[in-house]
């Protein structure tokens, strides 16, 4: 079974108990079709204006038709099924299963690397908790990466309702490092799509599939069009990297950037402190902190920087998140994160 919850722009879909098979719910009931009874939908559309006949020629194209009825489990088993892997997700306890080599296939491009440690590119379990306070804003609307304006605030936090699909099929630990996507140019608020889609599926190995292709594309779209809007630059520096597990600064630090907006789509996400921890944290900027907190794949962070700084200016005493990346060293985990800036002169180069 399958449950569905879709509110605004936040959808979310996630695997129930088996239906009953093999008759054993039809001897309970009656049913003659044993090995369908009790499978049914229940949808329910509840909006305002909305075109009920073109709502349901729609669903009306997901239906089987009676042919495709008639021809039973076996075939529907070889239909495409977007969901399968976030279904092995949920099946086995948050542990991936290699569903293609369960079906007799495998992705293109995929390796079997066992040194992988597979339970850092889980995209399941707790989320970190995360405290508001006067420098620091969590929300679940989008729309509250706008404080990130306020003076006061220093970190702004988008926690998405769930974590995208996407970030799911990337975090299958049997992709090639090499087939995973990557990016790196100025685009303008609107042309993020067209360079992305040039570039990426010119990648032909780069995902599982293209339906991620495309709904990555469309996520990097949206946040570039959000960061442009906050940040007011026509102009955006995408950074869309693939980093081993010795790239990185794993070093706390601050950027020397006004704003900088990052999110995650594979592997352990940034490490930050708290702005009343930033001068003890850089001083021991090697080691770890009891204060350290960690961002989620749910999570979008925009931050402020310590701004331009010149040769000789002091360490400490500054504005800006101060953070660092996931120590990985001897993990084998490639991650892949999205970073957005506003264009230097450097960048046009």
């Amino acid at each position: 079974q399958a449950y569905m919850a879709l509110a605004g722009t936040q959808l979310s879909i996630h695997a129930g108990e088996p239906w009953c098979v093999d008759g054993v719910c039809a001897a309970m009931s009656g049913d003659s079709n044993g090995d369908r009874v009790g499978r049914h939908t229940q949808l329910v559309c509840i909006g305002r204006e909305m075109d009920h006949a073109a709502v349901s020629e729609a669903l009306g194209l997901c239906l089987l038709t009676d042919e495709e009825m008639a021809n039973g489990t076996e075939s529907w088993a070889r239909l495409p099924d977007p969901f399968g892997r976030a279904w092995d997700m949920e099946m086995h306890g948050g542990k991936r299963v290699n569903a293609g080599h369960q079906r007799g296939h495998s992705h293109p491009g995929a390796q079997h690397d066992h040194s992988v440690d597979k339970q850092l590119l889980a995209v399941t379990g707790p989320q970190p908790s995360l405290v508001p306070t006067e420098k620091i804003s969590v929300s679940t609307l989008v729309g509250g990466l706008a404080r990130i304006m306020d003076e006061q605030v220093q970190l702004t936090i988008w926690r998405r309702a769930s974590v995208p699909r996407f970030v799911t099929a990337l975090s299958d630990p049997s992709i090639d490092p090499s087939h995973l996507p990557r990016f790196q140019g100025v685009v303008t608020s609107t042309g993020a799509a067209r360079a992305l889609r040039k570039r990426l599926t010119s990648q032909k190995e780069s995902v599982p599939s293209h339906r991620d292709v495309s709904d990555l594309i469309s996520d990097v779209e949206a946040l570039v069009r959000i960061f442009a809007k906050v940040s007011g630059s026509q102009n955006v520096f995408i950074r869309l990297e693939v980093l081993a597990p010795n790239d990185g600064c794993s070093y706390w630090h601050q950027d020397c950037v006004p704003l900088r907006l990052v999110t995650t789509y594979r592997g352990p996400c940034t490490q930050w402190v708290h702005p009343d921890h930033s001068n003890a944290t850089l001083r021991r900027k090697s080691a770890d902190s009891e204060h350290a907190q960690s961002l989620s794949l749910r999570d979008v962070a925009l931050f402020k920087g310590r701004g331009t700084t010149e040769h000789g200016d002091a360490l400490l005493n500054h504005e800006g998140i101060v953070h660092r990346s996931p120590c990985l060293s001897g993990s084998d985990v490639h991650r892949v994160l999205l970073v957005l800036d506003i264009p230097e002169r450097h960048h046009f180069e």
